[in-house]
């Protein structure tokens, strides 16, 4: 299969923007690329692919219309766009990864490079293929080191959108004893589970296609201990009664992927269902909220 790469250029406070444009309209994996930030050049690229398939000109005519949009308000140059064959897309796609250090402990290691672990190292090794979710971005990079301090041994946890698996597989190598990994998207569900599988934690995470519904009997009320949804605010409202009814009372719902000036929605979203506001994390423009099931 071919794969069309569609890049931006624009200043460092438009690329969250762009970014979100990107992971809005169907895209499963978005670079920002500074050439040299030693010279405090302001512009950056932005970059995401897509596979040349029946879904590739709706997805392509949502993204223009966004960046023209984005345009009017923001320096945002026009969106280009090249084609490259599968060799040629595993080639662009992996030069932008490298072993990452997150938190005290915790390293994501590129399946396709050698990490020689430290002790106390929690490694998760990682084919993101076309999934979102490689730390590489600070709403998932937030989301690692909120379950580095957050989980505790013998919980169940649910990673609502999951992507390359990143989140749940953490989880598990940090002692949760159960977990669902669920995504829409089949591409997504497909990576997952290869992670899962090259990681050992199958016995762990069951990955599976679909999203939350109330009243699921698959999904009985107050099943987990911790909900982490690293998606997008407006699937992150909508499913916010849900994903209370599946909390234990006491557990924990990290929400990420939001952008600051949309935090208060979120907030006002799950404060109105009852929970807590426990913690807000920031990094750059993306804010990480942490909510809490009251007892009662």
């Amino acid at each position: 299969m071919d794969w069309i790469e569609l890049e931006v250029e624009s200043d460092l406070e438009a690329a969250d923007a762009v970014a979100e444009v990107f992971q809005r309209y169907g895209c499963q994996g978005v670079v920002v690329q500074q050439d040299d930030p030693s010279k405090n050049v302001s512009r950056v690229s932005v970059k995401t692919y897509l596979p040349d398939d029946d879904s590739l000109h709706g997805k392509r005519s949502d993204i223009d219309l966004a960046v023209r949009l984005l345009a009017l308000i923001r320096p945002i140059g026009p969106l280009r766009e090249s084609r490259l064959t599968e060799e040629d897309w595993t080639r662009a796609w992996r030069k932008h990864f490298k072993v990452l250090h997150i938190g005290d402990r915790m390293v994501v290691c590129p399946s396709w490079l050698k990490y020689k672990p430290r002790p106390r190292d929690v490694v998760v090794r990682l084919d993101p293929g076309m999934a979102f979710g490689t730390g590489l971005h600070p709403t998932t990079r937030m989301c690692l080191e909120l379950l580095e301090r957050l989980v505790e041994p013998g919980i169940e946890m649910l990673d609502l959108g999951t992507g390359s698996g990143i989140l749940a597989i953490t989880a598990a190598k940090l002692g949760v004893t159960r977990a669902l990994a669920l995504d829409i998207d089949p591409v997504a569900v497909k990576v997952a589970r290869e992670n899962v599988l090259a990681n050992g934690t199958e016995a762990i995470i069951e990955v599976r296609e679909g999203s939350l519904e109330l009243d699921n009997p698959l999904l009985p009320a107050s099943s987990y201990h911790l909900i982490v949804a690293n998606i997008t605010v407006s699937p992150i409202v909508e499913l916010a009664a849900a994903m209370m009814d599946l909390l234990k009372p006491g557990g924990l719902i990290i929400t990420g992927g939001i952008l600051e000036d949309q935090s208060n929605e979120v907030q006002a979203a799950f404060t109105g269902l009852g929970a807590l506001v426990r913690e807000m994390r920031r990094v750059e423009d993306w804010r990480t909220l942490v909510f809490e099931k009251s007892d009662s």
